[in-house]
C-alpha cells in the first residue's frame, strides 16, 4: 500500500502537481459571481466593462474545462500501464560484478517484461515482421511468438520503444535517437539537455528507459526488502526457481533446455517486490556498455585474450566513453551471470543473420526515476498564459539531519525543508491579503498584530497563488480545531499529522525553528552549532534586541523601540536572517498529548527582549493559540514561512 502511494504521488504524466486545474477553474468561477455581483447593482456606464468582464472569465473557463477533459483522457490511458509498475527503493549494495558499492535511487520498474502485445499496439508493427525474409528456423520463431510472450528486440529497438512510451504517457523523453544510423547515442535529461551517454545522470531524467545494470541486478534480487528479509545473496532471483526448502529446482516445469522461450509473462511466483521473471523467460537487455575487442576482420576474441597476444593478432578496443560503436550487457539468463551483445549480436560483427538470432534472444523491461516532475506540456502552458507559474522568492534549502534540541531530552530528526530567508514581510503580507494590520508601518518590516487564525489562512492563500496545495483545513476554526491536509487527500488533526506528506506554506515545528536557526547541518559540520545566537556569539552582530533598540522596561511595548526592517544585521550560517531578535516567530509545538488543542511556541526574542531573551534557546511554550489568541496581536510577534521540499 505505501509503495502504491508513492506511486500514485508521482505519476507518468504531468498533472496538477504544476497546475491545479480544478483549483484555477474554482477561483474563476467565484470571481465570476462576484462580477455577476456587482453588476446587479452597477451603473448603466459600468455595467458595458463589467460585461466585458464576465464574457472573458467565462471564456477561461471553458478552456479549462477543455483541459480537464482532455487531462481526464489521458489519466484514463495510462492507468493500464500504470498498474504494471512497482516502487524499487533505493539503497546501496555491492553488486555480484564488482567490489566498490553502489547507490540506487528510487526507481519505478515495470513488473513484467515488455510483451508481444504492448509492443505492437504501441510500435503498430509486429516485433517479427523483420524476421519474414531471414532464412531462420521457422520452428523457433513459432516457439517464441505470442501477446503474452517477451517481445525479443535488439538493443537499439528497445530505446525507440521506451521514446515512444514516454511520448505516449506525455513524458520528456530520455533517449536522442537522431543519429542512430551513425550508431551514436546521447541522453536527454531534465528540461533538455543533451548530454554524451558517460555523462548522463538518470536521477535527472524523467521518460521511461532501460535500466542500468547496477539497477537491474538491484531490484532482481529484490531490493531493500530482500536486505532486511536476509535473502538478498539467493543465487537465483526469483521465487518461483526455489522449492518448498528454498533449493534450485532444475527440472522446474517449464524451464527445461530451450522450452523457456515458450513461457508467458508472469505465470509463475514474482521475486519479493512483485516483479516477474528475472531470471530465465530470455536475458534482458541493460543500459550498460561493455568493453570488447574484434579482431582485424572483426570477429570477436574473448575478454581474456591472452592467447591472442602470443598469437600477435591486432586487436581493436571499443570503449563506451570514447565510442558508441560497443557491447551491451545482457542479464537474467540465470542467477547472477553476465552476458553481453558483441554490438548487438553474439558472434560476428557484420553478420545479419547472427544479429537476428541475437535479437530473438534478448527482451527488456523498463524503469523511470521517481521525481516530482517540474516540465510543463504545451497544453498546460496554455493555461499559465491565464496564470502565469510564480515562484515565491527568498526560500533557502535546509538539509534534514538529527539533533537534540535544547527543550528535549532525546533526539529528533528533521527531514530537508525550504524556509524564507526573512521574517513574513508587510510587502509579503499584502500579496494575498487587503489589510495590513501592522503597528510599525514599512513594507519591509515584519508584518505583526495579526490573530493566529489569519496567519494560518495567509498560509493557505499564498499556496494556491503559486500552485502548491494547502497545509491547513480551517473549516473548523469556530471549534478552536485545525486539521492538516495531507497529500494523499486525508485530512488529519495537527498533533499526528505528517509534515512531511504536504507540499505548501506552513509555519515551522519548533524543532524545526531551533534546527534552522543554530545553522542546521552546515553549523554542525563547522562545529559552529552551539552558538547562543543565530550565526554568531556576538548578539549585536545578527539580533536587534532591547540595548540597540532604545527601549526600556517601562515602554516595552508602546515608547522607545520598535520593529526594524528585516536583514539589516549579519545572517545565520544558512543565509537567514534575524532568527533571533527584531520580533518573536511563532512554531508549532507538537505532543501527542495535546489533543486537538492548538498549541504554539515563541522563539528568538524580539526588539523589546533582553540578552537573556533573545537566543537561539530561549522561548515562550505552551501557548493555546485559540484561548490566548490576543497574544499574536502584539507588535513584537510574527512568523516565518517553510514548506516541505
Amino acid at each position: 500500500m505505501e509503495n502504491q502511494n508513492l506511486i500514485e504521488n508521482n505519476r507518468f504524466y504531468k498533472s496538477d502537481r504544476d497546475v491545479d486545474y480544478f483549483l484555477k477553474k474554482e477561483k474563476l468561477q467565484n470571481e465570476l459571481l462576484l462580477l455577476e455581483e456587482e453588476l446587479k447593482e452597477a451603473s448603466i456606464i459600468k455595467k458595458f466593462s463589467l460585461k466585458l468582464k464576465i464574457v472573458d472569465k467565462k471564456m477561461q473557463i471553458d478552456l479549462l474545462e477543455l483541459i480537464i477533459k482532455e487531462k481526464e483522457k489521458e489519466e484514463e490511458k495510462v492507468n493500464a500501464i500504470k498498474k504494471d509498475f512497482v516502487l524499487a527503493e533505493g539503497g546501496s549494495y555491492f553488486p555480484s560484478f564488482t567490489n566498490e558499492e553502489k547507490e540506487v535511487f528510487d526507481i519505478e520498474v515495470s513488473k513484467y517484461q515488455v510483451t508481444q502485445k504492448m509492443w505492437t499496439k504501441l510500435m503498430d508493427i509486429s516485433p517479427y515482421d523483420i524476421f519474414k525474409s531471414a532464412d531462420y528456423s521457422s520452428k523457433q520463431l513459432v516457439n517464441s511468438i505470442g501477446d503474452n510472450k517477451p517481445v525479443y528486440v535488439s538493443w537499439w529497438d528497445a530505446l525507440e520503444f521506451c521514446n515512444k512510451l514516454s511520448k505516449f504517457c506525455s513524458l520528456e523523453p530520455v533517449y536522442d535517437l537522431s543519429n542512430k544510423d551513425k550508431g551514436i547515442l546521447k541522453i536527454i535529461e531534465f528540461g533538455g539537455k543533451i548530454v554524451n551517454p558517460d555523462e548522463a545522470n538518470f536521477e535527472n531524467t524523467e521518460g521511461f528507459r532501460l535500466p542500468t545494470e547496477v539497477e537491474w541486478e538491484w531490484f532482481a534480487r529484490g531490493g531493500k526488502k530482500a536486505l532486511e528479509e536476509g535473502t538478498f545473496d539467493r543465487y537465483f532471483t526469483n521465487g518461483f526457481i526455489f522449492t518448498s526448502d528454498g533449493d534450485y529446482d532444475p527440472d522446474e516445469e517449464g524451464y527445461r533446455s530451450d522450452e523457456w522461450k515458450k513461457g508467458d509473462v508472469g505465470r509463475l511466483k514474482p521475486n519479493l517486490l512483485g516483479i516477474y521473471d528475472c531470471c530465465k523467460n530470455g536475458a534482458q537487455w541493460c543500459y550498460d556498455s561493455v568493453e570488447v575487442y574484434y579482431d582485424e576482420i572483426g570477429k570477436w576474441e574473448k575478454e581474456n585474450h591472452e592467447k591472442n597476444k602470443i598469437k600477435n593478432k591486432k586487436l581493436y578496443f571499443y570503449n563506451a566513453k570514447n565510442n558508441n560503436d560497443y557491447s551491451r550487457r545482457i542479464r537474467g539468463v540465470i542467477g547472477f551471470d553476465r552476458y553481453h551483445s558483441f554490438k548487438y549480436h553474439y558472434n560476428y560483427r557484420d553478420d545479419i543473420l547472427e544479429t537476428l538470432k541475437a535479437a530473438l534472444l534478448s527482451t527488456f523491461r523498463v524503469v523511470r526515476t521517481v521525481k516530482n516532475v517540474k516540465y510543463l506540456s504545451n497544453k498546460e502552458k496554455d493555461i499559465l498564459k491565464i496564470f502565469p507559474k510564480e515562484e515565491f522568492k527568498n526560500m533557502v534549502l535546509v538539509k534534514g539531519g538529527k539533533y537534540k534540541p535544547s527543550f528535549l531530552q532525546e533526539e529528533q530528526e528533521v527531514f530537508d525543508i525550504e524556509v524564507c530567508k526573512y521574517i513574513t514581510t508587510q510587502k509579503m503580507w499584502l500579496e494575498v491579503k487587503e489589510y495590513n494590520s501592522a503597528k510599525y508601518k514599512g513594507e519591509n518590516r515584519p508584518i505583526e498584530c495579526v490573530r493566529f487564525c489569519r496567519i494560518l489562512s495567509y498560509c493557505n492563500k499564498l499556496s494556491i497563488k503559486y500552485g502548491l496545495k494547502p497545509v491547513y483545513d480551517l473549516s473548523e476554526t469556530e471549534e478552536e480545531i485545525v486539521k492538516i491536509k495531507q497529500l494523499n487527500g486525508e485530512i488529519v488533526p495537527l498533533n499526528i499529522a505528517n509534515f512531511k506528506d504536504t507540499e505548501g506554506f506552513r509555519l515551522p515545528t519548533e524543532i524545526e525553528w531551533e534546527w534552522f536557526a543554530r545553522g542546521g547541518r552546515k553549523a554542525l559540520e563547522e562545529g559552529t552549532f552551539d552558538y547562543n545566537y543565530a550565526g554568531s556569539n556576538n548578539i549585536d552582530e545578527v539580533a536587534w534586541y532591547r540595548e540597540n533598540t532604545g527601549c526600556s522596561d517601562e515602554d516595552r511595548f508602546f515608547k522607545g523601540g520598535e520593529s526594524k526592517n528585516v536583514g539589516l544585521k549579519k545572517p545565520n550560517q544558512l543565509g537567514l536572517y534575524d532568527c533571533c531578535g527584531n520580533v518573536d516567530e511563532l512554531a508549532h509545538t507538537i505532543t501527542k498529548e495535546q489533543g486537538e488543542k492548538v498549541i504554539v511556541s515563541e522563539r528568538g526574542g524580539a526588539w523589546c527582549s533582553s540578552i537573556k531573551e533573545c537566543n537561539n534557546f530561549s522561548r515562550f511554550p505552551d501557548i493555546d493559540a485559540f484561548t490566548r489568541d490576543n497574544c499574536t496581536l502584539y507588535n513584537t510577534i510574527s512568523f516565518r514561512l517553510v514548506r516541505t521540499v
